[in-house]
């Protein structure tokens, strides 16, 4: 850390707000329905003689408060760096920067954490990383505001899968409105960073499915999500529920008989599982009921998002339907079903906001296209670099 980064005359490193095409982790934590999780990873692993996690959320939410703070606290952050190798990137050495830009720090945090575990994942994504760092640094030195568009327009991360469709539209705007001066403010280029960022994410999403299915083994044994993403019917008009048909899988995996629904099922078998591992054995048939009650509010998406407990809580019901809890494998099932609940439940409130936004149809069906492609990709060089 360098107290004195910003104050330093002769330095004059920029310091520059915003992001592009990574979303910062604390607000991906917010989109997954995890708010608490940083403060928890990060408690859970903090050792004596580190910053408290409100210093440290201090620093996440804005680098220069380091300027602000005293001796003591700069040496705890200093000592946390040392011990930890994963928040080396987030060391700012005023030599080696030409402008100061968080999600570059952030994101190299979290591919060099435990996310990502595959050596050829953390090059990968890191990569990808640097490719925006580098934009982010050409779109600072570039004084005019058409020369910047066309610049992310036309770099690299622009020409991914995942907001094709958005870009064409802000480049025919830039071609036919060449003296506007507020394209921040178009619905086109909104739509384009939008797009750009959910496909980012879901990309990156795909490299942690694959690698979750190799280094634990359960590749036999995945869950096809692809087949849950949200998908527009033109028939009907409507979007599907990613939520509802995973319930049904989860229902079907269960042995569910047919004739009863997916929620009367499951809600039946997690009410008897937690009646058989309580000691008091009181509430059953209430229990039901409230269980069956809970999974049909996820369904429709109403009285608030699930919570990541109650979620881990079903699939573990799940799990001792398809295997036994003393095999190896039950956890990883349980927690594989738990990780595509909430990775399906987090693509649904996605399409549902964009849906809102009014981002056309083509638009949303081409962020989600984007998965199964990168899974392959993923899959492959994992499985190369395994091998």
């Amino acid at each position: 850390m360098s107290k004195h980064l910003m104050a330093d005359p002769e330095l004059q490193i920029p310091y520059l707000e915003g992001f592009l095409f990574f979303y910062p982790t604390k607000l991906l934590c917010r989109l997954l329905n995890m708010p608490t999780a940083l403060k928890h990873g990060y408690e859970a692993m903090k050792s004596p003689g580190w910053p408290s996690w409100k210093t440290f959320e201090q620093l996440q939410d804005n680098p220069l408060a380091v300027e602000r703070m005293r001796p003591s606290t700069l040496a705890k952050l200093e000592r946390m760096a040392a011990e930890i190798p994963e928040t080396q990137a987030l060391r700012i050495d005023p030599a080696q920067l030409d402008v100061v830009w968080w999600p570059y720090h952030d994101w190299s945090t979290l591919i060099a954490s435990h996310c990502l575990k595959a050596a050829v994942s953390k090059a990968y994504w890191q990569k990808r990383v640097d490719a925006e760092l580098q934009l982010i640094i050409q779109l600072h030195q570039s004084q005019n505001v058409h020369d910047k568009l066309r610049l992310l327009l036309r770099c690299n991360l622009a020409s991914k899968p995942g907001c094709s469709l958005a870009r064409h539209d802000v480049e025919d705007l830039l071609a036919s409105d060449p003296s506007n001066e507020s394209y921040e403010n178009c619905l086109e280029l909104r739509r384009f960073r939008l797009c750009a960022v959910l496909s980012t994410l879901l990309c990156f999403a795909a490299w942690l499915v694959a690698e979750w299915e190799y280094l634990t083994d359960t590749l036999e044994a995945r869950v096809p999500l692809e087949r849950f993403l949200p998908q527009y019917n033109p028939d009907a008009g409507a979007w599907n529920n990613p939520v509802q048909v995973f319930i049904k899988y989860m229902a079907m995996q269960a042995k569910c008989p047919p004739e009863s629904t997916a929620s009367a099922c499951l809600g039946k078998l997690w009410a008897d599982h937690e009646f058989r591992e309580d000691s008091e054995g009181c509430g059953r048939g209430e229990q039901i009921a409230s269980k069956q009650r809970l999974l049909r509010n996820w369904i429709k998406g109403v009285g608030g998002r699930p919570k990541l407990g109650s979620v881990r809580a079903l699939t573990k019901v799940v799990a001792h339907q398809v295997t036994k809890p003393e095999e190896p494998g039950f956890e990883l099932v349980a927690e594989g079903y738990a990780r595509a609940f909430v990775l399906l439940e987090t693509c649904r409130v996605v399409q549902n906001d964009m849906s809102v936004a009014k981002v056309p149809i083509p638009m949303i069906e081409e962020v989600f296209s984007v998965f199964q492609p990168e899974y392959l990709k993923a899959s492959t060089a994992i499985a190369q670099s395994m091998a």
